[in-house]
């Protein structure tokens, strides 16, 4: 996860020495981007549940055909997704507070991506395939080596003909679009590679064909636990489209928008790789639920929660007191960095809050995902969301009201989810 945040920060940038606009439109992009990626990012962490239930079962036979009907399913659901992106992409983007320049260029960077979605999802399924047998290592090598790819095509792709001290460097000059390219590009190399490692049978799970007609067996779990997970990622990603469209029509516009694209990248150094611990969370509460140790997944669940919690404080501090230098890594515009600056430090506190995903992906690894959802959709859409809008276009606090409302939605998600899990209704889920 860590590699993949610095892949985002490599992105981030190259962009935005083209400028404000290629920032807002970059950082819009990728928030629409991943309301798709949402989807398939849901399918994975039931991927990844139903590998490590069934490998804890001591049943690889399942283990194996899950793990081919989520890649199978995962592509169906992609060449849907793909042809609405295509069909809804203009009309959606003509109603929000964008200028031209920055709509025209966000159109450019979401068609490269739509163009590849009944393939570039399987990233997605093949790291929750890695992660249910507990074989992580693998995807940080293959990860590794597609971002260093994704940055040098970045360099050639982005840029135009340039020079390094007195060395020529052709480029096409392709701007935004250069950077969707270049990581559409770079993951489909790294996913060929992990099928090709998968088509070994040196692992409990190896992909075998089995039919081009989906099994409810296997179709119907990784919708109860893959489904919710997905409707809470496109929740929270439409619900940041939302505040974007806010931030546009603040007093600083789309400058507004360019800072809430660094403040997140920037503050991704602490959430990415509690991501990553969340995935080893789910694995291990899914194995040890398979091999029927309750205890033991309780016990990693919080496990997973406290070291959350001790990789987070230092970074509140970083937050608060290198605000300004972390931001500089995304950008010299000084009509950005004073507003980033001021997100990273308005969320340095509330980033502990952030310690409540392990239990999150505890329980959605059990199969108690409806009430999460729930909780999450409550946070985005009747708080984060309202209190965006009415802080920051009804006070003073203008922009800044953002940053709050996103803090306050923060909490009361943690609270919750911490309550649901206390309740203990997902150590009773069979499926």
């Amino acid at each position: 996860m860590m590699l993949h945040l610095l892949l985002g920060v490599a992105d981030i940038a190259m962009v935005g020495r083209l400028g404000g606009d290629a920032l807002a439109a970059t950082g819009f992009a990728r928030t629409v981007i991943m309301v798709l990626f949402s989807l398939f990012m849901g399918y994975s962490q039931a991927t990844n549940a139903l590998v490590a239930r069934y490998i804890g079962a001591k049943d690889p036979e399942r283990a194996q055909k899950a793990a081919f009907h989520a890649l199978l399913f995962s592509s169906y659901i992609g060449c849907i997704v793909s042809i609405l992106t295509f069909l809804t992409m203009n009309s959606i983007l003509a109603v929000l507070s964008l200028d031209d320049n920055v709509r025209k260029l966000t159109t450019e960077y979401i068609t490269v991506y739509a163009a590849f979605l009944i393939v570039v999802p399987w990233n997605f399924i093949l790291n929750g395939i890695f992660q249910g047998m507990g074989r992580t290592k693998i995807q940080f090598y293959v990860m590794g080596g597609a971002n260093i790819l994704n940055i040098i095509l970045n360099y050639f792709l982005i840029f135009g003909d340039q020079y390094i001290d007195v060395i020529p460097i052709a480029g096409l000059g392709l701007g935004v679009k250069g950077a969707a390219l270049a990581t559409v590009i770079s993951r489909l190399i790294g996913i060929t590679i992990l099928v090709f490692i998968l088509q070994r049978k040196k692992y409990k799970v190896h992909l075998k064909f089995f039919s081009f007609k989906p099994s409810w067996e296997f179709i119907r779990p990784l919708n109860i636990i893959g489904l919710p997970s997905a409707m809470q990622g496109i929740g929270r990603n439409v619900a940041m489209i939302m505040i974007f469209d806010v931030a546009a029509r603040t007093s600083i516009g789309m400058n507004a928008m360019a800072a809430l694209t660094v403040g997140i990248q920037a503050e991704a150094f602490a959430f990415m790789p509690v991501l990553g611990l969340t995935n080893g969370t789910m694995s291990m509460v899914g194995q040890n639920l398979g091999a029927k140790k309750i205890g033991r997944a309780q016990s990693c669940a919080w496990e997973g929660a406290r070291l959350a919690v001790y990789y987070l404080v230092p970074w509140s501090a970083i937050f608060v007191f290198f605000a300004v230098p972390l931001v500089k890594i995304f950008t010299n515009d000084p009509n950005v960095i004073y507003p980033a600056a001021t997100y990273l430090i308005t969320c340095a506190i509330p980033e502990v809050f952030l310690c409540a995903l392990p239990l999150m992906g505890a329980l959605r690894s059990a199969g108690d995902a409806i009430v999460p959802l729930a909780i999450n959709l409550l946070s985005y859409f009747m708080i984060r969301v309202p209190f965006s809008y009415l802080l920051a276009l009804y006070t003073p606090m203008d922009y800044i009201g953002i940053w709050w409302a996103i803090n306050i939605a923060m909490a009361v998600q943690c609270l919750l989810i911490i309550l649901r899990f206390r309740q203990g209704v997902w150590k009773r889920i069979e499926f």
